[in-house]
């Protein structure tokens, strides 16, 4: 059986946490970034309000009223996280690569939208330069700085941001023959930039994919044997 790490605080009602224990993996998990907010400038009126991660939700939500704006959310877990802010998504992001999300999003708009995005300062932009005929602002809501943290005992790897990669790849080294499973494209590159090996990339977040990628870890780790 093997020992998966996360780069995140593990839920332990998770489904795919349950199952993954169920099967006698033991899977653990903490985040290698913290967040802290921005004071964000006087902002206008927009058609639309566009949230790439949970934390901008977090840190922005608290110092701006969306008003009558359409809420745009990249992903399930991002639309989940404004549920419990009491805003809902008009559009949820229904793939982990941002030029997909891009084209979806794209369709739902009118000409001329004006769009804010808030993000971190150390976002890398990854909506926005992909939309067309509309008005983008903006604005920095929180930073995020890398944390101290323990060397992961594990074999296979899922890395949740690439700022999760940056931090944890910057203080530890992977071992020779881990498995890799990033959050989308973007984290998977943040991987192969560091040289990361027998990386899979999730296309969708959720349960189904995440154990299937491990599943195919598994495997991996049985060829390395």
């Amino acid at each position: 059986m093997a020992r998966i790490f996360i780069s995140r605080k593990i839920a332990d009602d998770t489904d795919w946490v349950i199952e993954a224990r169920q099967q006698g993996h033991h899977a653990f998990g903490y985040s290698c970034i913290q967040t802290s907010t921005v004071k964000i400038p006087p902002l206008g009126d927009f058609d639309w309000v566009f949230f790439s991660s949970s934390e901008g939700v977090h840190h922005f939500l608290p110092q701006f009223n969306v008003g009558n704006a359409k809420i745009g959310a990249m992903g399930i877990g991002t639309a989940l996280t404004l549920d419990k802010h009491n805003v809902k998504a008009d559009f949820i992001g229904q793939h982990s690569a941002p030029e997909k999300v891009a084209h979806d999003f794209q369709k739902v708009l009118l000409p001329q939208s004006k769009i804010l995005f808030p993000q971190s300062e150390q976002t890398r932009n990854s909506i926005a330069p992909l939309l067309t005929d509309c008005d983008i602002e903006r604005v920095a809501a929180y930073r995020t700085s890398d944390v101290q943290v323990a060397l992961a005992d594990a074999a296979i790897f899922i890395f949740s941001s690439p700022s999760n990669v940056k931090s944890y790849l910057s203080q530890h080294a992977l071992p020779f023959n881990a498995q890799c499973i990033a959050f989308g494209p973007t984290t998977a590159q943040a991987l192969k930039d560091s040289s990361a090996r027998n990386i899979y990339t999730l296309e969708n977040v959720d349960h189904k994919e995440i154990m299937n990628a491990i599943k195919l870890s598994l495997s991996g780790l049985e060829g390395t044997m």
